[in-house]
């Protein structure tokens, strides 16, 4: 005998389909939502690396506030020549702000060398602007203790 079609019967079925319906849209979301991220986080770095030039390696993402908004933004670095010349000397290297970095390595004579080893790979590396590198040289000093600053 079939069920009789009512107001009741109406709405009871319609809300077994409903929550029937958004248990699997629920579960289907938790399967694919990391993966989905996951691409679109690898398809956003393939494009925004897609633009930049040869050698740079782009960091995680980083939050910001745009105009109230909140949005992210990636940096872009180049230092393989960095790398390669402390490698190469028994040296050491490292960021101290924004645009300032320090290398220590052993004592050479060819300072303009070195200036101009890296100032090439900036230049590779920003075509489209003019980046220029100071260097300031401070040969050993064995009496030289600590510098307080």
């Amino acid at each position: 005998m079939a069920a009789k079609s009512n107001l009741t019967n109406m709405t009871l079925c319609l809300t077994a389909v409903c929550l029937v319906c958004s248990a699997l849209l629920g579960g289907m979301y938790v399967l694919t939502a990391e993966p989905i991220a996951k691409a679109n986080a690898e398809i956003l770095k393939a494009s925004i690396g897609a633009v930049l030039p040869e050698g740079g390696e782009l960091s995680e993402a980083k939050p910001i506030e745009v105009g109230g908004q909140p949005s992210e933004y990636y940096v872009s670095t180049s230092g393989e020549e960095v790398k390669a010349y402390v490698g190469e000397n028994d040296g050491i290297a490292c960021r101290s702000t924004a645009d300032r970095f320090y290398i220590y390595c052993l004592h050479t004579d060819d300072y303009k060398g070195i200036y101009e080893r890296l100032q090439r790979a900036v230049d590779v590396f920003s075509e489209n602007v003019s980046i220029r590198i100071r260097m300031g040289v401070m040969p050993y000093q064995p009496d030289l203790g600590p510098i307080e600053l």
